[in-house]
């Protein structure tokens, strides 16, 4: 086998369901699973532990079933956290500015807010220098629209391409009263925020 596809199969392996026997557990990272069904992917960081299917198959594959899992082992997202962002994020969509935050956990300290040191900041756009997280895990990548656009834009999406991480989107309408919408993130595949917490309307 040529090195770089050895690489590319440990760095990102594609694992068959068994059939007759347990699937060994994941370590860490990310994989894809070859399923009954169709092809699944698995993610399992610090913080959570998720399994979801990404194509279904026309027939039946001659593969085990894959078992859905969608999990945080770090406990529910804090609303006071939410709720944090929104108001700083409303501050800055009161000047016209969109905003950035990461909410962080740690296995001794919780989770906890952090807002990075912006570069630029403005109406379509906010660059910041990634904060150091010592002992810590981003959780959710957080950013804020400063008018009524409640979607991830063609921009989040390419920014969202790598990693394991919830992203979420905060929008305001003409009366400033928020909406949020979030998302689960692995290593490019979106998927609806579920499970945790329902996605909705949240007013500060």
């Amino acid at each position: 086998m040529d090195i770089k596809d050895r690489i590319i199969q440990e760095a990102c392996p594609v694992v068959m369901v068994p059939r007759y026997s347990e699937l060994p557990a994941i370590e860490g990272g990310y994989r894809y699973l070859m399923a009954f069904d169709g092809l699944w992917v698995e993610a399992k960081v610090p913080w959570g532990h998720f399994r979801l299917p990404l194509w279904k198959s026309l027939r039946p594959l001659p593969y085990g079933e894959a078992e859905y899992i969608y999990r945080l082992e770090s406990g529910q997202l804090p609303l006071s956290l939410l709720d944090r962002s929104i108001e700083v994020a409303r501050n800055k969509a009161k000047n016209g500015l969109e905003w950035a935050g990461w909410i962080v956990w740690g296995a001794f300290d919780g989770y906890r807010l952090v807002e990075p040191t912006v570069i630029k900041e403005s109406s379509s756009s906010v660059s910041y220098e990634h904060p150091e997280l010592t002992g810590g895990h981003l959780v959710v990548d957080l950013h804020s629209h400063p008018f009524d656009m409640t979607a991830f834009s063609g921009v989040d999406d390419h920014d969202d391409m790598g990693g394991i991480r919830f992203s979420g989107v905060i929008c305001f309408d003409r009366y400033m009263q928020p909406n949020l919408k979030i998302r689960l993130c692995i290593e490019g595949h979106f998927f609806t925020f579920r499970g945790v917490l329902d996605e909705k309307t949240l007013s500060a």
